[in-house]
Protein backbone atom coordinates (compact mmCIF):
# COMPACT_ATOMS: atom_id res chain seq x y z
CA UNK A 1 0.00 0.00 0.00
CA UNK A 2 1.34 2.95 -0.79
CA UNK A 3 1.57 6.11 1.47
CA UNK A 4 1.63 9.63 1.55
CA UNK A 5 4.86 11.44 1.55
CA UNK A 6 6.44 14.74 0.24
CA UNK A 7 8.06 15.01 -3.10
CA UNK A 8 11.38 15.30 -1.92
CA UNK A 9 11.05 11.37 -0.76
CA UNK A 10 10.31 10.42 -4.24
CA UNK A 11 13.05 12.58 -5.07
CA UNK A 12 15.77 10.78 -2.57
CA UNK A 13 13.93 7.39 -3.05
CA UNK A 14 16.32 4.67 -3.29
CA UNK A 15 16.29 2.28 -6.21
CA UNK A 16 16.62 -1.43 -6.61
CA UNK A 17 20.10 -2.57 -4.78
CA UNK A 18 22.10 -4.27 -7.34
CA UNK A 19 24.69 -6.96 -6.08
CA UNK A 20 27.06 -3.80 -5.80
CA UNK A 21 25.60 -1.02 -4.17
CA UNK A 22 26.32 2.51 -4.57
CA UNK A 23 25.19 5.78 -3.71
CA UNK A 24 24.49 6.33 -6.75
CA UNK A 25 23.06 3.02 -7.72
CA UNK A 26 20.90 4.50 -4.84
CA UNK A 27 19.30 7.66 -6.17
CA UNK A 28 16.38 7.86 -8.08
CA UNK A 29 15.49 8.77 -12.08
CA UNK A 30 14.61 12.01 -11.42
CA UNK A 31 18.24 12.75 -9.13
CA UNK A 32 19.98 11.23 -11.65
CA UNK A 33 18.47 13.36 -14.38
CA UNK A 34 18.54 16.58 -12.54
CA UNK A 35 22.29 15.67 -11.77
CA UNK A 36 22.56 15.47 -16.27
CA UNK A 37 21.34 19.07 -16.37
CA UNK A 38 23.19 20.11 -13.97
CA UNK A 39 26.45 18.88 -15.63
CA UNK A 40 24.74 20.12 -19.35
CA UNK A 41 24.44 23.71 -17.41
CA UNK A 42 28.02 23.65 -15.98
CA UNK A 43 29.54 22.82 -19.54
CA UNK A 44 27.31 25.27 -21.30
CA UNK A 45 28.58 27.96 -18.37
CA UNK A 46 32.09 26.81 -19.73
CA UNK A 47 32.15 27.53 -23.10
CA UNK A 48 30.32 30.66 -22.49
CA UNK A 49 33.49 31.93 -20.23
CA UNK A 50 35.66 30.51 -23.27
CA UNK A 51 33.98 32.26 -25.67
CA UNK A 52 34.26 35.83 -23.84
CA UNK A 53 37.57 35.37 -23.01
CA UNK A 54 38.43 34.20 -26.76
CA UNK A 55 36.39 37.35 -27.57
CA UNK A 56 34.02 35.26 -29.75
CA UNK A 57 30.44 37.01 -30.53
CA UNK A 58 27.87 34.57 -28.48
CA UNK A 59 25.43 32.88 -30.75
CA UNK A 60 21.63 33.62 -30.97
CA UNK A 61 20.45 30.85 -29.22
CA UNK A 62 23.24 31.69 -26.42
CA UNK A 63 21.84 35.15 -25.77
CA UNK A 64 18.14 33.85 -25.83
CA UNK A 65 19.30 31.27 -22.90
CA UNK A 66 20.83 33.43 -20.57
CA UNK A 67 17.80 35.88 -21.38
CA UNK A 68 15.42 33.53 -20.00
CA UNK A 69 17.90 32.40 -17.19
CA UNK A 70 18.74 35.60 -15.64
CA UNK A 71 14.88 36.62 -15.79
CA UNK A 72 13.51 33.62 -14.16
CA UNK A 73 16.46 32.36 -11.73
CA UNK A 74 17.77 35.58 -10.52
CA UNK A 75 16.98 35.56 -6.94
CA UNK A 76 15.59 38.64 -6.37
CA UNK A 77 15.20 40.56 -2.61
CA UNK A 78 11.96 38.47 -1.70
CA UNK A 79 13.50 34.94 -3.23
CA UNK A 80 16.31 35.68 -1.14
CA UNK A 81 14.41 36.40 1.89
CA UNK A 82 12.07 33.29 1.59
CA UNK A 83 15.38 31.02 0.98
CA UNK A 84 16.88 32.23 4.06
CA UNK A 85 14.18 31.65 5.59
CA UNK A 86 13.16 28.41 4.79
CA UNK A 87 16.64 27.20 5.18
CA UNK A 88 16.20 28.57 9.22
CA UNK A 89 12.35 26.95 9.16
CA UNK A 90 13.77 23.58 8.78
CA UNK A 91 16.63 23.64 11.16
CA UNK A 92 14.14 23.37 13.37
CA UNK A 93 13.33 19.58 13.19
CA UNK A 94 16.83 18.93 12.43
CA UNK A 95 18.30 19.89 15.74
CA UNK A 96 14.56 17.77 17.12
CA UNK A 97 15.70 15.01 15.47
CA UNK A 98 19.02 15.33 17.41
CA UNK A 99 17.11 13.99 20.24
CA UNK A 100 14.54 11.99 19.44
CA UNK A 101 17.12 10.46 16.41
CA UNK A 102 14.23 10.34 14.15
CA UNK A 103 14.08 12.56 10.61
CA UNK A 104 10.80 11.79 9.83
CA UNK A 105 9.57 15.27 11.24
CA UNK A 106 11.01 17.05 8.51
CA UNK A 107 7.86 15.71 6.54
CA UNK A 108 5.55 17.78 8.99
CA UNK A 109 7.49 20.89 7.90
CA UNK A 110 7.41 20.53 4.06
CA UNK A 111 4.46 22.23 3.40
CA UNK A 112 4.82 24.61 6.46
CA UNK A 113 8.32 25.84 3.84
CA UNK A 114 5.50 27.21 1.16
CA UNK A 115 3.29 28.88 3.59
CA UNK A 116 6.56 30.07 5.36
CA UNK A 117 7.53 31.99 1.69
CA UNK A 118 4.12 32.67 0.71
CA UNK A 119 4.18 35.22 3.87
CA UNK A 120 7.59 36.19 3.13
CA UNK A 121 6.56 37.50 -0.54
CA UNK A 122 3.20 38.89 0.75
CA UNK A 123 5.20 41.19 3.34
CA UNK A 124 7.60 42.19 0.45
CA UNK A 125 8.11 45.37 -0.97
CA UNK A 126 7.98 42.96 -4.71
CA UNK A 127 4.91 42.86 -3.89
CA UNK A 128 3.47 45.47 -2.34
CA UNK A 129 1.46 46.86 -5.36
CA UNK A 130 0.10 43.88 -6.12
CA UNK A 131 -3.76 42.89 -6.63
CA UNK A 132 -4.52 42.70 -2.96
CA UNK A 133 -7.13 40.08 -3.23
CA UNK A 134 -5.35 37.95 -4.81
CA UNK A 135 -2.58 38.18 -2.74
CA UNK A 136 -4.62 37.43 0.06
CA UNK A 137 -5.94 34.38 -1.98
CA UNK A 138 -2.77 32.65 -2.57
CA UNK A 139 -1.52 33.14 0.93
CA UNK A 140 -5.03 31.42 1.96
CA UNK A 141 -4.77 28.27 -0.15
CA UNK A 142 -1.23 27.84 0.72
CA UNK A 143 -2.25 28.37 4.65
CA UNK A 144 -5.72 25.59 4.14
CA UNK A 145 -3.24 22.82 2.46
CA UNK A 146 -0.08 23.31 4.59
CA UNK A 147 -2.42 22.96 8.00
CA UNK A 148 -4.31 19.73 6.71
CA UNK A 149 -0.90 18.15 5.28
CA UNK A 150 1.40 18.85 8.11
CA UNK A 151 -1.26 18.17 10.19
CA UNK A 152 -2.37 14.29 8.78
CA UNK A 153 1.56 13.80 8.14
CA UNK A 154 2.45 14.35 11.92
CA UNK A 155 -0.54 12.50 12.87
CA UNK A 156 0.76 9.44 10.71
CA UNK A 157 4.84 9.71 11.31
CA UNK A 158 4.35 10.02 15.14
CA UNK A 159 6.87 7.68 16.98
CA UNK A 160 7.87 5.86 13.74
CA UNK A 161 10.47 6.76 11.48
CA UNK A 162 9.57 5.99 7.35
CA UNK A 163 10.96 3.33 6.77
CA UNK A 164 12.82 5.43 3.50
CA UNK A 165 15.07 7.37 5.54
CA UNK A 166 16.30 4.75 7.16
CA UNK A 167 17.03 3.44 3.98
CA UNK A 168 18.94 6.86 3.26
CA UNK A 169 20.57 6.24 6.46
CA UNK A 170 22.04 2.91 6.63
CA UNK A 171 23.55 4.25 3.42
CA UNK A 172 25.32 6.93 5.34
CA UNK A 173 26.41 4.90 8.56
CA UNK A 174 26.10 6.12 12.11
CA UNK A 175 26.96 9.92 11.38
CA UNK A 176 23.60 9.94 9.54
CA UNK A 177 21.79 11.93 12.18
CA UNK A 178 24.30 14.94 12.13
CA UNK A 179 24.90 14.59 8.00
CA UNK A 180 20.90 14.63 7.16
CA UNK A 181 21.30 18.12 7.99
CA UNK A 182 22.77 18.40 4.87
CA UNK A 183 22.05 15.29 3.02
CA UNK A 184 17.77 15.85 3.50
CA UNK A 185 17.03 18.85 5.31
CA UNK A 186 19.14 21.68 3.54
CA UNK A 187 18.44 20.12 0.30
CA UNK A 188 14.66 19.63 1.07
CA UNK A 189 14.67 23.53 2.24
CA UNK A 190 15.95 24.71 -1.26
CA UNK A 191 13.84 22.51 -3.31
CA UNK A 192 10.65 24.12 -1.60
CA UNK A 193 12.10 27.30 -1.93
CA UNK A 194 12.74 27.08 -5.48
CA UNK A 195 9.27 25.34 -6.30
CA UNK A 196 7.27 27.74 -4.28
CA UNK A 197 8.25 30.52 -6.90
CA UNK A 198 4.51 30.95 -8.49
CA UNK A 199 3.33 32.30 -4.97
CA UNK A 200 5.89 35.40 -6.07
CA UNK A 201 5.16 35.71 -9.40
CA UNK A 202 0.90 35.48 -8.74
CA UNK A 203 1.77 38.35 -5.86
CA UNK A 204 3.73 40.55 -7.67
CA UNK A 205 1.77 43.57 -9.46
CA UNK A 206 -0.04 42.43 -12.70
CA UNK A 207 -3.75 42.75 -13.36
CA UNK A 208 -5.56 44.75 -10.58
CA UNK A 209 -8.91 42.89 -11.12
CA UNK A 210 -10.03 39.34 -10.93
CA UNK A 211 -8.93 37.48 -14.29
CA UNK A 212 -9.89 34.41 -16.04
CA UNK A 213 -6.59 33.13 -14.82
CA UNK A 214 -7.68 33.40 -11.48
CA UNK A 215 -10.71 31.31 -11.57
CA UNK A 216 -8.42 28.47 -13.83
CA UNK A 217 -6.20 28.39 -11.28
CA UNK A 218 -8.24 28.49 -8.27
CA UNK A 219 -10.38 25.47 -9.57
CA UNK A 220 -7.19 23.53 -10.41
CA UNK A 221 -6.07 23.91 -6.91
CA UNK A 222 -9.47 22.83 -5.58
CA UNK A 223 -9.49 19.79 -7.83
CA UNK A 224 -5.86 19.03 -6.73
CA UNK A 225 -6.79 19.40 -3.08
CA UNK A 226 -9.81 17.36 -2.89
CA UNK A 227 -7.65 14.74 -4.09
CA UNK A 228 -5.29 14.78 -2.04
CA UNK A 229 -7.38 15.04 0.70
CA UNK A 230 -9.96 12.32 0.45
CA UNK A 231 -7.21 9.85 -0.81
CA UNK A 232 -5.41 10.42 2.42
CA UNK A 233 -8.99 9.93 3.79
CA UNK A 234 -9.15 6.44 2.24
CA UNK A 235 -5.86 5.44 2.92
CA UNK A 236 -5.64 5.98 6.03
CA UNK A 237 -9.45 4.22 6.83
CA UNK A 238 -8.02 1.40 4.58
CA UNK A 239 -5.02 0.85 6.75
CA UNK A 240 -6.23 1.59 9.91
CA UNK A 241 -8.22 -2.05 9.51
CA UNK A 242 -5.95 -4.92 10.26
CA UNK A 243 -7.72 -7.30 7.65
CA UNK A 244 -6.42 -5.27 5.13
CA UNK A 245 -2.52 -5.55 6.08
CA UNK A 246 -0.63 -6.26 2.77
CA UNK A 247 -3.24 -5.82 0.39
CA UNK A 248 -3.35 -2.77 -2.06
CA UNK A 249 -6.51 -0.21 -1.62
CA UNK A 250 -7.91 -0.46 -5.31
CA UNK A 251 -11.30 1.19 -4.11
CA UNK A 252 -12.31 4.80 -3.72
CA UNK A 253 -10.10 7.57 -5.61
CA UNK A 254 -7.05 4.14 -5.94
CA UNK A 255 -9.68 3.22 -8.42
CA UNK A 256 -8.97 5.31 -11.09
CA UNK A 257 -4.70 6.57 -9.78
CA UNK A 258 -2.26 4.63 -8.62
CA UNK A 259 -1.13 7.71 -6.37
CA UNK A 260 -4.54 9.90 -6.08
CA UNK A 261 -2.80 11.79 -3.69
CA UNK A 262 0.30 12.65 -5.79
CA UNK A 263 -1.72 13.73 -8.51
CA UNK A 264 -3.95 16.18 -6.59
CA UNK A 265 -0.26 17.52 -5.02
CA UNK A 266 0.66 18.00 -8.73
CA UNK A 267 -2.28 19.44 -9.94
CA UNK A 268 -2.30 22.18 -6.58
CA UNK A 269 0.72 23.70 -7.74
CA UNK A 270 -0.49 24.06 -11.97
CA UNK A 271 -3.35 25.96 -10.32
CA UNK A 272 -0.79 28.10 -8.15
CA UNK A 273 1.42 28.44 -11.74
CA UNK A 274 -1.87 29.25 -13.79
CA UNK A 275 -2.49 32.04 -10.75
CA UNK A 276 0.97 33.52 -11.32
CA UNK A 277 -0.22 34.31 -15.01
CA UNK A 278 -1.97 37.12 -14.01
CA UNK A 279 0.10 39.39 -16.36
CA UNK A 280 -1.73 42.60 -17.36
CA UNK A 281 -1.21 46.07 -17.41
CA UNK A 282 2.19 46.45 -15.43
CA UNK A 283 5.25 44.78 -15.53
CA UNK A 284 5.00 41.21 -13.99
CA UNK A 285 6.87 38.46 -16.35
CA UNK A 286 8.01 36.44 -13.39
CA UNK A 287 4.68 34.21 -14.06
CA UNK A 288 5.39 32.88 -17.57
CA UNK A 289 9.08 31.63 -15.95
CA UNK A 290 7.98 29.13 -13.38
CA UNK A 291 6.38 25.95 -15.58
CA UNK A 292 9.33 24.65 -13.58
CA UNK A 293 7.76 24.39 -10.30
CA UNK A 294 5.06 22.69 -11.48
CA UNK A 295 6.93 19.58 -13.79
CA UNK A 296 9.61 19.14 -10.34
CA UNK A 297 6.52 18.23 -8.71
CA UNK A 298 4.94 16.35 -11.76
CA UNK A 299 8.06 14.31 -11.93
CA UNK A 300 9.23 13.39 -9.08
CA UNK A 301 5.40 11.87 -7.86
Amino acid sequence: VSTQSTGFQHFMSLSKQTSSPSIYNSLSPAVKASAGLGVLALIYLIRRQLAKRLDQPPSPLSLRLENFFSQAFKPSKASQKSLHSVIALFSVPWVISLVTKNISLVDSFWSVGFLTSAIVYYRSKETSEGYEPRKKLIVALVAIWAVRLAGYLTWRNWGIEDYRYKAIGRKFGPNFTYLSYFVVFIPQAILCWLVSHPLLGAQRPGKDEPAVTDLVGFLCWLVGFLFEAVSDFQLASFKANPANKGKLLTEGLWKYSRHPNYFGNAMMFWGFYILSLQDGKSTNKLGHFFPYSALILSLIH
